[in-house]
C-alpha cells in the first residue's frame, strides 16, 4: 500500500540529477539543477542534523539518514523501540522506499534509463524479501551503513550494483567505502552506474539503511576440535556429532515458518539453472553454535555450481532459526547435515 509522505519528508528530501534537469523522487520537493558538490554537502548536512529518535526515553539512531524511521511507523503504526527487531526495521524501510521509487515521476529519463531503473527496483524487491542483510561489526554504540560485511553479506545498494554490474564492481566500491554514506562515495563507477540506471544520488541515499552493531562471531574450523582464536588460551572447543548429543540441533522456525517453508520462501532459483532445466538436491554440512548461529558451511554433495552457491547462501542466512544441540544439560557446538532441494515448477 502506498503511504503519502509526511511534511517532515517533504522538508528533508530533495532529489537531484547527475545530468541537467531535475530528477524527481516520490513526494519530494523538486529544485533546479545544482552541482554535485552542493548535493554532497546537502546530504552530509542531513546526516549530521537528522536527530536520533527518542521513544519512551530510549535513544534510537534512525534506520536511514534521509527519511529516518517513518517507514517503521507506516508499517507497524508505532515508532521503533530498542525491542524492535533489526530485520523488521530494515525490511519495512526497504519496502517503503521501493514503493516510493515506483511512484516517482521519471519523465525526464530516457527509455533505456527507465528500463534499467525498473529492473533495479525489481532487484530491490527480491533483496528485501530475502531478508538477509549485513551488520555493522566495527562501530559499537551507533548505527552505520555497511556495503559488504566480513561474512560477505551485502547491503541493498551493493546488491543492486552486484546484480546489474557484477560482484567485482560492488567489492571495488566496498574496498574504498565499506562504512561510508552514499553522500561520501566519490566514485566514478558508482556515478556511472547511477546515471545508467536512472537513479539519483539522493534516491540511492534514501535506499541505504544503517545497521546496528553486532559482535563478530567466532569462526570454527570444520574439524572435530578447534582452538579458540586467542593465542593466550589452550582451551579447545569440541564440536559434537549428532550421535554424541542428548538432544540434536534442529530448525526451530524462523519468521514463524519451518525449514522446508524457509527454503521455499527465500530461495532465488539461479537463472542459469532454470534455463538449463537443472534440478537436484544439494547436501550441506555445517556447525550450529550454542547461540543458534551457523558457521563453517561445507558442501557434501553438489548438483551444479549455481545451485550449490544458492544452497550455501540459504543456510548461511538461516542464522536465528536454529535451536542448538544439548549435551549434559548444556548447549554445545554440533554438526548438522541438511538437504536443499531445487525443483522447477
Amino acid at each position: 500500500m502506498y503511504i503519502p509522505p509526511t511534511q517532515n519528508e517533504i522538508n528533508f528530501g530533495t532529489s537531484y540529477s547527475n545530468n541537467p534537469g531535475c530528477r524527481k523522487a516520490p513526494g519530494f520537493t523538486h529544485l533546479i539543477t545544482m552541482t554535485k558538490t552542493i548535493t554532497t554537502l546537502y546530504l552530509l548536512m542531513l546526516a549530521l542534523i537528522l536527530a536520533p529518535s527518542h521513544v519512551n526515553g530510549q535513544h534510537l539512531d534512525p534506520v536511514n539518514v534521509i527519511i529516518g524511521d517513518i517507514s517503521y511507523k507506516a508499517s507497524f503504526g508505532v515508532e521503533p523501540t530498542n525491542e524492535s527487531l533489526e530485520q523488521d526495521r530494515i525490511q519495512a524501510h526497504l519496502y517503503y522506499v521501493e514503493t516510493r521509487l515506483r511512484k516517482a515521476n521519471v519523465d525526464h529519463l530516457t527509455d533505456q534509463q527507465k528500463q534499467n531503473r525498473n529492473k533495479v527496483i525489481d532487484h530491490l524487491n527480491a533483496y528485501w524479501k530475502a531478508n538477509s542483510f549485513p551488520s555493522n561489526y566495527d562501530y559499537p554504540g551507533t548505527r552505520k551503513p555497511c556495503f559488504i560485511d566480513y561474512q560477505g553479506k551485502i547491503c541493498a545498494v551493493g546488491y543492486l550494483v552486484e546484480q546489474t554490474a557484477g560482484r567485482a564492481v560492488a567489492e571495488a566500491i566496498n574496498n574504498k567505502f565499506q562504512y561510508a554514506y552514499i553522500s561520501e562515495m566519490e566514485d566514478e563507477q558508482l556515478e556511472s552506474w547511477m546515471d545508467e540506471h536512472g537513479l539519483s544520488r539522493t534516491e540511492c541515499a534514501m535506499i541505504q539503511p544503517t545497521y546496528e552493531y553486532e559482535k563478530k562471531r567466532i569462526a570454527i574450523p570444520p574439524q572435530s576440535e578447534c582452538r579458540l582464536p586467542d593465542d593466550t588460551s589452550d582451551a579447545y572447543i569440541p564440536i559434537h556429532d549428532i550421535t554424541m548429543l542428548d538432544t540434536a540441533a534442529k530448525f526451530n522456525a524462523r519468521a514463524g515458518i519451518g525449514y522446508v517453508d524457509y527454503i521455499k520462501r527465500y530461495m532465488r532459483y539461479p537463472e542459469v539453472a532454470k534455463e538449463a532445466g537443472i534440478e537436484g538436491t544439494v547436501f550441506l554440512r555445517f556447525v550450529v553454535t550454542p547461540h543458534g548461529g551457523v558457521c563453517n558451511v561445507e558442501m557434501l554433495r553438489g548438483v551444479h555450481p549455481s545451485l550449490d552457491k544458492e544452497a550455501i547462501r540459504l543456510i548461511r542466512g538461516s542464522v536465528g532459526g536454529w535451536t542448538p544441540g544439548m549435551w549434559k544439560g548444556e548447549a554445545v557446538y554440533s554438526f548438522m547435515t541438511v538437504p536443499v532441494k531445487f525443483r522447477l515448477e
